[in-house]
């Protein structure tokens, strides 16, 4: 930068090249702001309707779009075992997510009803999650052995859950079967190694074998997620108690009312801070939605207004047979059947 002489004199042209000088000195980059540096949690998701061929690369595409631009830490693919039958249909949908993610990011498991992202609605689903840290661990299990399992595999995360002890933590479980997952005995040895405050959410499946993991389709896995970082949870559950009409179903008015009422409990004040709202939901409710039309037509819409309504957050929800979860924010873990289930993730306050 050339340095222009002021005709006032030569003290006041010896000031302008000083001035001059100083503004060609590169500037001095000041230490970041820790805090500043941390990526708030947040997440996308899509639930498309396609051929398998087809829907894994078209989730994949429109999961990226829905990023912006951000990496997730953590991509999950659930599939609906009535659409994507076989392993074949399974390996194409994973696929089809890797053209567009990390198969190394990728888990999930086949579910029993269809996947929906807030107000889209099918049977293969992706959700993609940031600003946390993932620790990923697996078990296959053996036929007579699945208790041995499920406390081999609670164990393995026992040193990085301590080692998360002053940030947000939540064990997300899905996978297995063999020739039946009980649900039950997981919580128990996930509460037995990591404490009975551990949080923890998922649904694995009492009759579906197949897993995700790391971009491989995997048999009678039973697969757990420990999520960290600068988040909270809450949570809720709720059922509308069962009647016999045929086969068992449940009242229509009564699941929208249990709907409503989780919704409320757990997301509470966090509707316009909420980083994503998980849920798990049984298909029997929506089976008996469907099956009782003539005693409330509009049920399904009307349950889906209870879970959506005036939440602003990116909402995921996976078609289930079985629940894992916590009754409400600070209740321990439970197993349970025929619910909804709830887990609001939230950034935590600085």
């Amino acid at each position: 930068m050339a340095c222009k002489s002021l005709v006032l004199g030569h003290g006041v042209k010896v000031m302008a090249a000083i001035i001059a000088m100083l503004m060609v000195l590169p500037k001095i980059s000041q230490a970041a702001d820790p805090a500043a540096t941390v990526e708030d949690v947040w997440s996308a998701s899509v639930a498309v309707n396609k051929k398998p061929a087809e829907a894994g690369k078209l989730v994949g595409q429109q999961l990226k779009e829905a990023c912006a631009g951000r990496k997730p830490d953590l991509v999950l693919l659930f599939d609906f075992r009535f659409v994507i039958k076989t392993p074949e249909d399974k390996k194409a949908i994973l696929e089809g997510l890797s053209e567009s993610f990390d198969k190394n990011s990728i888990y999930g498991a086949t579910v029993h009803n269809y996947l929906q992202s807030n107000a889209s609605q099918g049977s293969v689903g992706a959700l993609a999650l940031g600003g946390i840290k993932a620790t990923p661990v697996k078990i296959a299990l053996e036929a007579g052995k699945e208790e041995a399992g499920y406390a081999t595999l609670a164990e393995s995360l026992k040193a990085p859950y301590a080692a998360a002890k002053d940030k947000g933590r939540l064990v997300l479980i899905f996978g297995a079967c063999v020739p039946r997952t009980n649900n039950e005995k997981i919580v128990s040895a996930f509460t037995s190694a990591l404490g009975k405050d551990v949080q923890l959410f998922g649904s694995p499946s009492p009759i579906e074998p197949f897993t995700y993991f790391q971009g491989e389709l995997l048999n009678n896995t039973l697969m757990a997620i420990l999520i960290t970082g600068d988040f909270t949870c809450s949570f809720a559950m709720a059922d509308a108690s069962p009647v016999k009409v045929g086969d068992q179903h449940q009242e229509p008015d009564k699941i929208v009312e249990s709907a409503d009422k989780a919704m409320k409990s757990a997301v509470g004040d966090k509707k316009d801070s909420a980083a994503l709202i998980l849920i798990t939901r049984s298909f029997t409710r929506d089976h008996s939605l469907g099956n009782m039309r003539d005693k409330r037509p509009t049920g399904r819409a009307d349950e889906d207004m209870a879970i959506r309504g005036g939440v602003k957050a990116s909402l995921f929800i996976i078609g289930d047979d079985l629940e894992i979860g916590h009754p409400a924010t600070g209740e321990p873990a439970a197993a349970k059947e025929d619910q909804i289930n709830v887990c609001v993730i939230s950034a935590a306050k600085k």
